[in-house]
């Protein structure tokens, strides 16, 4: 360690990041696991390779959820940290609240919102569902779409004949704040994989500094 700066510590938050690690030579490495990667990966035996020797080799292991914590407990001896993610609570204080962005100018209320990425995770044909049986209701989906289960291209099709369901599309990080502030409820409709009943969902969080009501699957978190 030089003179003129304290130690260097490489702060990992995915086992693909391993190299990096071998390469920056750093003091302590801490490992922060916020998904159980091995279940959701095309190639899962290299991330839990390479998971296994961050789990053994960091100085400090923190996973985002207890569910997290205890996979890892069943292969590794060392002590795990079992860290729950925060919320930035000042980016939602705003009163009053601003007004609705060009993307829900046109959308009316009840506005049911789910702010994330659309992927294999979101019970997609729940929503459908929903949508079909309370017409009246606005189903708001923000992100970006990508990573679907086969069968659910069919539902993204479906969603056309709904005029009740709002595919935005992703928008920059900054602006997620005006969306959720001009929403109704937060929606967390994940379906019961392997890895979403281990997360710990920080929209969750996002949504209740919003002072939304949220309703959600039946996660562990």
């Amino acid at each position: 360690m030089s003179q003129d700066r304290g130690p260097l510590i490489a702060y990992i938050f995915h086992p693909e990041f391993l190299p990096f690690v071998k390469e920056l030579k750093a003091d302590y490495i801490v490992y922060h696991a916020y998904d159980l990667f091995r279940f959701m990966e095309k190639n899962p035996a290299r991330f839990e390779r390479d998971e296994n020797q961050l789990l053994e080799s960091a100085d400090l292991v923190i996973a985002t959820s207890e569910e997290t914590a205890r996979d890892f407990r069943t292969r590794t001896k060392r002590h795990i940290e079992a860290l729950g993610n925060g919320v930035d609570w000042s980016r939602f204080v705003r009163d009053p609240r601003p007004l609705d962005p060009p993307e829900l100018a046109h959308i009316p209320r009840p506005r049911i919102g789910y702010v994330g990425a659309i992927n294999e995770k979101v019970d997609l044909d729940l929503i459908l569902h929903l949508a079909r049986r309370q017409s009246s209701w606005q189903f708001v989906l923000v992100g970006p779409v990508r990573n679907l289960l086969p069968s659910d291209a069919d539902v993204v099709e479906a969603f056309n004949t709904c005029s009740n369901i709002h595919l935005i599309g992703a928008v920059p990080q900054h602006r997620t704040t005006e969306i959720l502030l001009n929403l109704d409820v937060g929606l967390v409709p994940y379906r019961g994989l392997r890895w979403t009943l281990a997360g710990y969902p920080l929209k969750m969080l996002e949504y209740l500094a919003s002072r939304l009501p949220v309703v959600a699957s039946n996660l562990p978190a």
